[in-house]
């Protein structure tokens, strides 16, 4: 009597890709990993910014300071020792004269991130989706954010054009999504 295999569940669970990486330019060579997340981190989510990941990334896409902490939160310790906490002698714009202050990790990386470059911005929410996915069943996603990541992760089956200097798709922003 020969025996049937089970066909794989048909769920997007199984197409679930590892975490997103990225690069920044003020870190040349140097490639960051997310981790995946973990309940643990939706509670820290919950305590520190007041909504859970995917609330988070709906209602913060204008506050790029809660999304970097965000960020930070979840990357690999190896990326988290990039931004170590520093002593810095700034203005004090308060009283006049100097100040020190110690700028924390996720501020650091904050500063890291080149402002002027929409394609390191993208390239980080992009990663940090990708993790999403990584880190849950797609199923199990909210549907907004479902539609995103499906999307995403079509893009990434499709050839690349030719990398730019940091290692990345050259992003046209005169085109639509």
């Amino acid at each position: 009597m020969s025996e049937k295999k089970k066909s794989p569940k048909k769920s997007l669970e199984y197409a679930r890709p590892e975490p997103g990486t990225f690069e920044l330019r003020a870190f040349p060579g140097v490639v960051f990993r997310f981790r995946k997340i973990t309940i643990d981190d939706e509670a820290w989510c919950i305590d520190t910014l007041g909504g859970a990941i995917g609330d988070i990334i709906r209602r913060e896409k204008e506050r790029a300071g809660v999304l970097c902490r965000l960020y930070f939160h979840c990357l690999t310790d190896e990326g988290k020792r990039h931004f170590l906490p520093e002593k810095r002698v700034e203005v004090d714009y308060e009283n006049g004269g100097e100040k020190e202050v110690v700028v924390s990790g996720p501020r650091l990386f904050m500063q890291a991130i080149d402002g002027g470059s929409v394609t390191e911005i993208i390239m980080i929410a992009r990663a940090f989706l990708k993790t999403i996915a990584a880190s849950r069943p797609i199923d199990d996603l909210p549907e907004d954010l479902k539609k995103s990541v499906m999307k995403w992760l079509a893009e990434d089956k499709k050839p690349k054009p030719e990398p730019g200097p940091m290692g990345s798709e050259v992003v046209d922003l005169r085109k639509g999504p």
